[in-house]
């Protein structure tokens, strides 16, 4: 097993081991378009994964901006193994008091073991 893959499942195992902060949520991912040229129409399809452990938090002051990042934005950290396909600006986060967040940004770490996901109510 390669250490990239080791350092992956110890980020999954330590989300799933912080389960009183990790909090299950509805990850809607927006994919590429397609056009149906019998019909004229453009498709948007949708994946919906439900029941994602995503460890919501808040950005520290110093990274705050109030343009780029706001006070009231939340960072969503998953383990890249919970989520696939890899995020895109255009998915959405519902949580489980139901309220919906757009996804601004995507990072992840180094070893890719974590998506650190930008996220702001429309």
């Amino acid at each position: 097993m390669s250490l990239r893959s080791q350092i992956q499942q110890a980020v999954q195992a330590g989300i799933a081991a912080i389960d009183d902060l990790a909090e299950l949520a509805t990850y809607r991912s927006v994919l590429t378009p397609s056009y149906e040229p019998s019909t004229g129409v453009i498709a948007q399809p949708t994946w919906t994964i439900a029941d994602v452990p995503i460890v919501f938090t808040s950005f520290s002051r110093m990274e705050i901006d109030g343009t780029a990042v706001r006070a009231e934005d939340l960072k969503a950290i998953i383990a890249t193994r919970d989520l696939t396909p890899t995020p895109t600006v255009n998915d959405t986060i519902t949580r489980a008091d139901g309220t919906i967040w757009s996804v601004l940004s995507i990072k992840t770490d180094p070893a890719g073991a974590a998506w650190v996901l930008q996220i702001r109510r429309p």
